[in-house]
């Protein structure tokens, strides 16, 4: 799966150094809804590519944390959405979309989890700051199932939990056209 993201990454890089319509940028993110059990502010950048009017890939990553019982669990999660956008008018636009994120987990408390492919829908809005500056703000929601091996000994103690998360995101893009 790992392979799998650094194509995607290699292949969005690609078609945004060949097209209009680049977009660079971070956000601050902040964890509400699905398994979260304390919401908790995280970080992270985005590139955009524009596609055509109305369509655009956008690869994200982002850093989140939670407590589960008494551990603390860091998330880092790498997101390829595909979105679907139109102009409300001048000063706004709007877009939803979905995709596949890669997720990486580290518990501070017992084992850590395997890192996980997961899904996503968002949905979000832009507003031009100026000729070459935007801001957005997105929420984004994420389901993904991993694993947690523990050393029983003679026990089997491996399990599959699911993990639902939303992510509001809200930051500044430079944008290129």
């Amino acid at each position: 799966m790992k392979r799998f993201f650094f194509v995607a990454v290699c292949l969005v890089m690609s078609v945004a150094v060949c097209q209009a319509g680049l977009k660079i940028g971070a956000h601050g993110a902040y964890t509400i809804g699905g398994d979260v059990e304390e919401e908790e502010a995280g970080a992270g950048a985005q590139l955009a590519v524009g596609l055509g009017d109305t369509f655009s890939l956008e690869l994200a990553g982002s850093w989140i944390e939670d407590e589960v019982g008494p551990a603390t669990i860091d998330i880092f999660t790498i997101a390829l959405s595909a979105r679907l956008g139109t102009d409300l008018s001048d000063t706004i636009g709007i877009y939803g979309g979905g995709g596949i994120d890669f997720n990486m987990f580290e518990v501070d408390q017992g084992p850590d989890p395997d890192d996980e492919a997961g899904f996503h829908a968002c949905a979000g809005f832009e507003i031009p700051l100026g000729d070459n500056l935007e801001l957005f703000g997105e929420y984004r929601y994420t389901w993904v199932e991993y694993t947690v091996d523990s050393d029983g000994g003679d026990l089997d103690l491996t399990r599959d939990l699911d993990y639902e998360f939303g992510l509001a995101r809200v930051g500044l893009n430079l944008v290129f056209e």
